[in-house]
């Protein structure tokens, strides 16, 4: 078995990729259903519109912050692989 340190917790191909945001997405959905449900039962429907209006901002945002998750995590993958600066006018080579 890897040990959960040595684990590599993004996917590696485009297929990959959409399985894990599409896991992440039912996810989430199921929270914020299950909230929502919670919400109407205990506190009516005023409080429930509010908690509307809370998650669509919160999922707005959300959807926002994606692009810069993906970009940072390509750039990480990138760097830890030794690719990041090897093109160009000037190349950046590792110690010896």
């Amino acid at each position: 078995m890897i040990p959960l340190s040595r684990r590599v917790l993004t996917p590696r191909t485009p297929g990959g990729w959409a399985l894990f945001i599409g896991r992440i997405a039912a996810a989430v959905l199921l929270v914020l259903v299950t909230l929502g449900a919670c919400v109407w039962a205990f506190f009516g429907q005023d409080a429930f519109m509010a908690y509307l209006a809370v998650a669509v901002f919160a999922l707005i945002a959300a959807g926002c912050g994606t692009y810069a998750a993906v970009f940072f995590l390509a750039h990480r993958t990138k760097v830890r692989k030794g690719e990041y600066g090897m093109s160009g006018p000037v190349q950046f080579r590792r110690g010896r």
